[in-house]
């Protein structure tokens, strides 16, 4: 009776709970979710939680997208909008926090879930609300660090280059013409009280646990939990809608949901090529004169869009990889291919993203040759060095030297 019914309830409790204006409607259906999870947990319906997870990742804001023009790096801080949207929802406070209790407690049984939970997570580095020891690394050579997001600078405006060489009347001139701006907007009281409660709901969560409970996870999860931070070290590509484009996704969904982990030692790969296709067709595209503006492309250099969380994504898949070493072969296909195919794509990728994969894959070769197994991964990612452009290496030789010296001192008693 459940299992007819059950994805039915799931939609009717998320709509209560989404139209609700009461405390008593929110709390009954919070309870009606966490029961609906038990029970599909004591009978192994995977993907009933799945669904629960995913209607709450959806009524938690969490998902929102992070308005234009914010920037993690900025300093000083200006207010953060996204943090202030999600620290006035109440209701999605309550649903991400349930959200995060399920997947700390029965993450073992989340399987496609984990894309709706990585999406949430890839936000909340972006605007720097992870725990600090999630985010804590060892550098080779810069000692204990936070892992830093993987952000372009801005380049500076050209009319910030003029108004330096102005004259006194002329700046005047731009002083009483000029608009008011967001990095001068004073926040109100609510704004920063808003941004003080994103800050205490995420701290009271159990993200901290989710990552702690990795070791007691099965194979399917932990697979499916490495494709998700794969899938969200990449920006999404944005196209313009047009029925071949939306033939095209309706097709790759029908694959994913048919088998969502086949084929994952080769994700990495497709990203890659659906990136530097479009790429590719953005060139064409300005040298034929459709693009608008096509200094935009010659401005990126024909660098990839990655995620700000692309390395956070990055360490976490090699330390769940290692941990897990001898529980779950699989996991290092999927590491090593992720690792290897952005060095074979150097080019396009942004050097600081080259450095932590070369130490990444150094710290999987160390583990490798302790077990003594897989010599021929190790071999591959050492041969992989060799295509990485000279003036990529020139960048990041030091902290590739320090890996590899690393590596040959504390595995020297393995090497034959």
């Amino acid at each position: 009776m459940f299992v007819t019914t059950c994805n039915l309830t799931i939609a009717a409790i998320s709509y209560a709970f989404d139209t609700a204006e009461d405390d008593i409607t929110i709390q009954k259906a919070i309870i009606g979710l966490h029961y609906c999870t038990l029970i599909a947990k004591k009978f192994k319906m995977n993907n009933i939680i799945d669904n629960v997870i995913n209607s709450l990742s959806l009524l938690s804001g969490l998902q929102n997208e992070t308005p234009d023009g914010y920037d993690p790096l900025a300093k000083p801080k200006t207010l953060d909008k996204w943090s202030v949207e999600f620290g006035i929802n109440c209701k999605g406070q309550v649903a991400s926090l349930l959200m995060f209790d399920i997947a700390a407690d029965y993450g073992d049984s989340i399987h496609v879930g984990w894309k709706n939970i990585m999406e949430c997570i890839n936000n909340l580095f972006l605007h720097s609300l992870l725990p600090e020891n999630l985010t804590e690394y060892e550098d080779l050579v810069r000692g204990k660090s936070q892992i830093p997001h993987l952000v372009v600078s801005k380049p500076i405006k050209k009319s910030d280059s003029i108004r330096r060489d102005t004259g006194f009347i002329s700046t005047l001139f731009q002083c009483a013409l000029a608009q008011p701006n967001d990095d001068n907007y004073q926040p109100t009281q609510e704004e920063l009280a808003a941004q003080h409660f994103t800050s205490e709901c995420i701290k009271s969560s159990r993200i901290s646990d989710i990552f702690n409970n990795i070791k007691s996870m099965g194979k399917e999860s932990l697979i499916e939990l490495c494709n998700a931070m794969i899938q969200y070290s990449f920006k999404p590509i944005k196209r313009k809608p047009s029925l071949k484009n939306i033939d095209k996704h309706l097709q790759s969904l029908n694959k994913t949901s048919s088998n969502p982990s086949i084929d994952s030692e080769s994700l990495t790969h497709k990203y890659f090529t659906e990136h530097i296709s479009n790429l590719n067709n953005n060139k064409q595209a300005s040298l034929n004169g459709s693009v608008k503006n096509p200094q935009n492309i010659k401005g990126k250099d024909n660098k990839i869009d990655f995620s700000s969380a692309a390395l956070f994504f990055l360490y976490w898949i090699t330390k769940i990889t290692i941990e897990n070493a001898e529980r779950v072969d699989d996991l290092w296909s999927i590491a090593f291919d992720h690792c290897i195919e952005i060095i074979k794509n150097a080019s396009y990728c942004p050097s600081y993203l080259i450095e932590h994969t070369v130490v990444s894959m150094m710290k999987l070769n160390k583990k490798l040759i302790e077990l003594d197994i897989k010599p021929e991964l190790v071999a591959l990612s050492f041969e992989s060095l060799k295509s990485i452009p000279t003036n990529i290496m020139n960048e990041i030789n030091d902290p590739v030297m320090a890996g590899i010296n690393v590596l040959i001192k504390e595995t020297t008693k393995y090497i034959k």
